[in-house]
């Protein structure tokens, strides 16, 4: 018979194979990385939101007016006065485009059914040599 050769069992020199270590560790940090969502910032983010207001506030624009394009006249009623014809309207219309600055003035033509085109017309042309043509608003009058 053959002899049998004993298992020397050494508890002290055992080694760890570090290659399967590494490996799994990579696969663990892969999975974290595709399974992970990011944290968004912006829903982080506070807004602060305004109240309810009970009463609207209402502010006054000086540099925008109404020209009511009457049959025989133009009138402006914020202001209370009414032309005669387009040339009187020049003077004032001079004033309030050398007066007011910036986008906030504008002007609201309001048309009277019974006003002829052609008074309407004069005062756009008016309006477009001050630089105005891109400030108007048309509205007809009821």
């Amino acid at each position: 018979m053959a002899k049998k050769k004993k298992l020397k069992i050494v508890i002290g020199d055992t080694e760890v194979p570090l290659s399967a270590m590494i490996d799994v560790t990579f696969l663990l940090l892969a999975y974290f990385l595709i399974t992970s969502s990011p944290v968004i910032e912006e829903a982080h983010v506070a807004i602060n939101t305004p109240s309810i207001l009970t009463t609207p506030i209402i502010e006054i624009d000086h540099s925008t007016f109404d020209i009511h394009v009457l049959k025989d006249k133009y009138h402006i009623p914020e202001l209370g006065r009414t032309f005669e014809n387009a040339q009187d309207m020049k003077n004032f219309i001079a004033d309030f485009a050398n007066n007011t600055e910036g986008d906030n003035n504008k002007v609201n033509l309001k048309l009277d059914g019974s006003a002829k085109t052609e008074r309407l017309v004069d005062l756009i042309d008016l309006l477009a040599k001050e630089g105005l043509e891109d400030k108007m608003t048309l509205a007809f009058l009821n």
